[in-house]
C-alpha cells in the first residue's frame, strides 16, 4: 500500500474517468467511458474502456503513470522493498527481472519465496518469466556466463545492418551470436566503432587474434566452434579481410567430439533396451503409457529426430493426413512424409510389422482424426521419462535424440550396409537417415563386429580355459 500512496501524491500520476482511442468500429477516434487499468500477460499496463458509440472494447497501453480506480491487495514488506528499488529498463524483448530491478534483490526475493505464484505478484510479471529468472540465476551460481544481445553495439549503424544480415541466416539462435559480439566488444575491443576494430590493416589482424584469445581462455569446449563462427560472420559480411577466415578463423578440427554411448557396444543391448522401454512405461503415469511406448518404438525403427509442433518438423510436429511431417494410414498401411531440417522432406514405407501393429492400435484407441497431432507429450517429460529409466536399466542416462543412434546400430546389426542407408536424395524407405556417410561414421555408428566378438570367445576358450 505503501507504493500506492507513493504513486497517488506524484503530481505527475493523473486520475481519468475517459480516453480518446482509435476506435475499430467507427473507424475514427472516440472518447472511451467505464475506464479500468489492467495488466496484460505479460504484465504491461494498459487502459481497458469502452466506445460511448458502439460499446466495443479496446486497449490501450501505457508508458507514462496513470492510475484510474481499481482495487489493490496488501504487499509485503519484500514487494515494497523490491518495487520501490531503482528498476533498471531492460533493452531485450523479453521482461528481464535482474536488469529491471538489479542482482542483490532478485537474489533476496528468490531465496526468501519459494512459491512461485507469490514471486510473480511481487515483481508484477507472469510465472514463465519467474521460471525463466530462475533458470538464468541458477546458471550464474554455477559460474556459467549469461550471454544475451543489448542495444549498446547495436546503435552503431554498421552493427545494425550486421545483425538484420545474420537473423536472416540464424534466426534460432541470433541472440547468442550477437550477445558473443557484445561481449567480446565490451571486454576485448573497449568499445570502438566496429569499422575501426575490424580495419582492413594490422590493427584489425590484431583485433581479430585477441578477440580469438579471448574464445580459447573464457568459453567451454562446446562453445568455441560456435564463438568463431560468430567472428566469421563478421567477415562474412564485409568487415575486415576475408583471408582472416582462412589464416586465422578456420573451423576444421574445432568441433566438439560427438557424444558416445558406451553401452550401444554392448552385444545384449537390444535385449536390455526392451527392458528400457518397459521401466519407461511404468514410470510413466497411465495416461501416458501409451505414448512413451509409441515415442521410443517409432525413434528407434525409424530414425527420425524429436522435432518441434511449430515448426511442423519430424515425429513432434507429425499430424494426421496433413501438415509438413504428416501420415497417412490406409487399409492398414502407413506412409509417412517426414518434414526434416534444412527443409529436406523424407518419405518413410517401411515399418517393423510390430511398430506399424502398434501405431494403428494408437491411433484407434486415441481416436485421432485429420488434422490432430500424433504426439501431445511435452518432450521434456518423455526425455525425463527415459533417463530415469535408463538409469536404472542400463546405468547409463539416455536421451531423446540418442534413438537416432540406435536406428543405425541396429540396422548395421542386421545387415543393411551404410550404403544403403545413405541417402543424398532423402529417398531412404528405412527412415529419416543421412546425406552423407562421414556424419554416419563419426557420430552414430556404435557397435562392435560380431565377429570380433566370436573371435574373442574362441581365443578365450583356446588360451584360458
Amino acid at each position: 500500500m505503501v507504493e500506492l500512496f507513493q504513486e497517488l501524491a506524484a503530481p505527475q500520476a493523473k486520475r481519468i474517468s475517459t480516453f480518446d482511442h482509435f476506435c475499430v468500429k467507427c473507424k475514427s477516434r472516440r472518447s472511451f467511458c467505464h475506464v479500468a487499468e489492467i495488466r496484460t500477460r505479460l504484465g504491461q499496463k494498459a487502459l481497458q474502456g469502452y466506445c460511448r458509440v458502439y460499446g466495443c472494447k479496446s486497449i490501450k497501453f501505457l508508458s507514462s503513470p496513470v492510475l484510474v480506480s481499481i482495487p489493490h491487495r496488501p504487499r509485503s514488506n519484500l514487494l515494497n522493498q523490491v518495487s520501490t528499488g531503482a528498476a533498471k529498463t531492460s533493452n531485450v524483448g523479453r521482461r528481464d527481472l535482474i536488469d529491471r530491478f538489479g542482482l542483490d534483490r532478485v537474489k533476496a526475493a528468490f531465496t526468501n519465496i519459494s512459491d512461485i505464484r507469490e514471486l510473480a505478484q511481487i515483481f508484477g510479471c507472469n510465472r514463465v518469466t519467474v521460471y525463466r529468472t530462475a533458470r538464468k540465476l541458477k546458471r550464474m551460481q554455477l559460474g556459467q556466463v549469461i550471454r544475451e544481445p543489448t542495444d549498446e553495439l547495436l546503435q552503431q549503424e554498421d552493427a545494425q545492418r550486421w545483425s538484420e544480415w545474420l537473423k536472416t541466416r540464424l534466426p534460432k539462435h541470433y541472440g547468442w551470436f550477437v550477445g558473443v559480439v557484445e561481449e567480446i566488444w565490451q571486454k576485448c575491443w573497449n568499445k570502438q566503432h566496429i569499422i575501426t576494430i575490424l580495419s582492413k590493416d594490422e590493427h584489425g589482424e590484431s583485433n581479430i587474434i585477441q578477440a580469438l584469445n579471448y574464445i580459447n581462455n573464457n568459453f567451454s569446449q562446446g562453445k568455441k566452434f560456435n564463438a568463431i563462427v560468430t567472428l566469421r560472420s563478421l567477415i562474412r559480411y564485409g568487415f575486415g579481410e576475408p583471408a582472416w577466415l582462412q589464416r586465422h578463423l578456420t573451423t576444421k578440427g574445432k568441433k566438439p567430439n560427438p557424444r558416445k554411448i558406451p553401452v550401444l557396444r554392448l552385444p545384449e543391448f537390444p535385449t536390455l533396451w526392451n527392458e528400457t522401454i518397459e521401466l519407461a512405461k511404468q514410470i510413466a503415469h497411465e495416461n501416458e503409457r501409451d505414448e512413451i511406448e509409441l515415442i521410443l518404438n517409432i525413434k528407434t525403427a525409424t530414425g527420425m529426430r524429436t522435432g518441434s509442433i511449430r515448426d511442423e518438423r519430424e515425429l513432434w510436429g507429425t499430424r494426421i493426413g496433413e501438415g509438413k511431417s504428416s501420415i497417412y494410414i490406409h487399409a492398414g498401411n502407413v506412409v509417412w512424409m517426414v518434414y526434416s531440417k534444412a527443409g529436406e522432406t523424407w518419405e518413410i514405407s517401411l515399418l517393423p510389422d510390430k511398430v506399424k501393429k502398434m501405431l494403428l492400435n494408437y491411433v484407434r484407441r486415441h481416436g485421432l482424426r485429420q488434422g490432430d497431432p500424433l504426439i501431445k507429450m511435452k518432450t521434456a517429460r518423455a526425455n525425463q521419462i527415459l533417463a530415469e529409466a535408463s538409469s536404472k536399466v542400463l546405468n547409463y542416462r539416455l536421451r531423446l535424440h540418442d534413438c537416432r543412434k540406435i536406428f543405425i546400430t541396429y540396422l548395421k546389426r542386421a545387415g543393411v550396409g551404410i550404403e544403403d542407408v545413405v541417402s543424398p536424395s532423402c529417398s531412404c524407405p528405412f527412415g529419416v537417415t543421412w546425406k552423407d556417410a562421414n556424419t554416419t561414421y563419426r557420430h552414430y555408428l556404435e557397435i562392435v563386429d560380431t565377429d570380433q566378438i566370436a573371435a574373442h570367445k574362441k581365443f578365450s576358450d583356446v588360451f584360458f580355459s
